[in-house]
């Protein structure tokens, strides 16, 4: 060997090489065995945890649909693929004097009380101080109006809600409503602030016409 060269491979008996081949392939084998029992404890421990998830997902999703529909029905099936594929879900809606259908034919209000029912029980999962709703009710008439605001007043009662609506309903519930506007050039504008309990009312800036003429206005429909 030359002076600053690497040095020789160790040599091997045939005999020596071989052993040491059947070495390393049972040190792979036993690694590769032990990853995939790590993978199977993993995905058992996975599918227990998403079923029982699915268990309390289903009682509330059942609960709040009732609520918003009496007489009314609601299943979540889960379906976990044997061969290891994605988790699906699978919904099942029978309104009253109905036969169940598929989300894709429900009308927009249907469709509106299915969606808060399941996000709700989705939410309350894993819940936040913050739940934020923006215009979700539109579709809804009178009745259903009535009992998705009881059903949202319930929850705003442990946790805060920000909502964004038209509906004039919905609107009372809130503890404080923000009126929000376009100015002149098609921006965003917050009008003004009312407080319901203490019917406390805050004009911000010009708004449309007479500042005090406006402000006025404002009072007498909070009051009424």
């Amino acid at each position: 060997m030359s002076s600053g060269s690497a040095p020789d491979p160790p040599h091997l008996e045939p005999a020596a090489l071989v052993a040491a081949i059947a070495t390393e392939r049972r040190a792979h084998e036993d690694r590769y065995e032990r990853d995939e029992a790590a993978r199977r404890i993993a995905a058992a421990r996975f599918g227990r945890q998403l079923t029982e998830a699915h268990h309390r997902v289903q009682e509330r999703f059942a609960g709040f649909f009732e609520r918003l529909v009496p007489g009314g029905w609601v299943a979540l099936d889960l379906d976990l693929p044997e061969d290891g594929g994605p988790p699906a879900l699978d919904v099942q809606v029978a309104f009253p004097g109905c036969e169940p259908e598929r989300i894709d034919t429900l009308s927009g209000g249907q469709r509106t009380l299915v969606a808060f029912a399941f996000g709700l029980a989705l939410f309350l999962e894993r819940p936040t101080r913050l739940l934020v709703l923006d215009e979700v009710e539109p579709a809804l008439d009178e009745s259903n109006l009535r009992r998705f605001n009881t059903l949202l007043g319930e929850v705003a009662a442990t946790r805060q809600v920000l909502l964004v609506s038209h509906q004039r309903r919905t609107r009372d519930v809130g503890d404080v409503s923000f009126g929000i506007g376009r100015s002149g050039e098609g921006a965003s504008m917050l009008h003004y602030r009312y407080e319901r309990a203490t019917k406390g009312l805050v004009v911000f800036g010009h708004v449309r016409g007479n500042w005090l003429e406006r402000t006025e206005t404002l009072m007498s429909e909070a009051v009424r």
